[in-house]
Formats: structure tokens, C-alpha cells, sequence
């Protein structure tokens, strides 16, 4: 059991991992396009110039890269949180099933929350937000485990 219990808390672990991940590529992004402005003018003795290293195709080149990454990213979030959610659907506890849509499943201002905040947002103590994110790992690890059961039961 303790090792369901585990598995399912990595699984979670790993939504908020591909979460950090798109927003670091929505930020290395945002960074690209800042560099398309132009820098400033560079006063020469002979000569004025403009953003003197113009590499405005490689720029645009690794936007576009960083872009097909971000969108396969999002893609493979979209498949684990759509079994995310499902798993937590079958909490019977409607406490343990918002401590898990709030912790793994949303963000606040772009940002994934931390315990403190889902705390605030479900109007408990931190403590109890934990206990409860530990009851709902345990239940979890319970439903998978009855479903393992029932998949073996129905191919025998």
C-alpha cells in the first residue's frame, strides 16, 4: 500500500512539475519577444545605427521552437490532468477532492500555489490542508488498488 500511496503522490508530483515547465517555457518565450525590440541607437562618428546586432530571424527561429515545445508540453499536461481529475473524482470526501483540484490542478496568477494559499482559499489551517492531502493520497491509493482488482477479476 505504501507504495501505491507513492506512486499516486509522484504522479500528482509530476503534474506540477509539467506545470512549472510551461510556465518557464511561457516566460523563455516572453523573454525571445522582448529581444525583437529594438535596443536603442548606437551613436557612431559616421554613422547612426539601430540595434546593431539585429538577429531578428534567429529570434523568430527559436520562437517558434520554444512554441512547438510549449504546445507538445501543454498537450501531455492535458492527458495527465484529465486522469488526474478523473482519479479524483472518485474521492468520496469533498474536502480531500478540492485539497487536490487546488494543490495540483490550479494555479493562482500564473503560479502554482503553495500550502499556504490553498489553506487560505479552502478557509482551513495548513496543517489540516496536509492532513487532509494525506487522506486523500491514501484513498487514492485505495481506489487504484480496487481497480487493479477489478481489471484482474474481469480478465480471468
Amino acid at each position: 500500500m505504501a507504495q501505491k500511496v507513492k506512486d499516486i503522490k509522484q504522479f500528482f508530483k509530476n503534474i506540477r512539475k509539467e506545470q512549472a515547465e510551461i510556465q518557464e517555457l511561457k516566460n523563455l518565450i516572453q523573454d525571445k519577444e522582448l529581444e525583437l525590440l529594438p535596443r536603442g541607437i548606437t551613436y557612431d562618428r559616421d554613422k547612426v545605427m539601430v540595434s546593431p546586432d539585429d538577429m531578428f530571424s534567429e529570434v523568430c527561429a527559436a520562437i517558434s521552437d520554444l512554441e512547438m515545445e510549449l504546445g507538445k508540453q501543454i498537450m501531455i499536461l492535458a492527458r495527465h490532468q484529465i486522469v488526474a481529475e478523473q482519479l479524483i473524482d472518485k474521492l468520496n470526501d469533498p474536502s480531500e477532492r478540492r485539497v487536490m483540484r487546488f494543490y495540483y490542478l490550479s494555479t493562482i496568477e500564473g503560479q502554482l500555489p503553495n500550502w499556504n494559499q490553498v489553506a487560505i482559499r479552502m478557509n482551513y489551517y495548513e496543517s489540516y490542508v496536509k492532513k487532509l492531502h494525506g487522506k486523500a493520497l491514501v484513498n487514492l491509493a485505495k481506489i487504484r488498488g480496487n481497480n487493479d482488482k477489478t481489471t484482474d477479476n474481469q480478465q480471468s
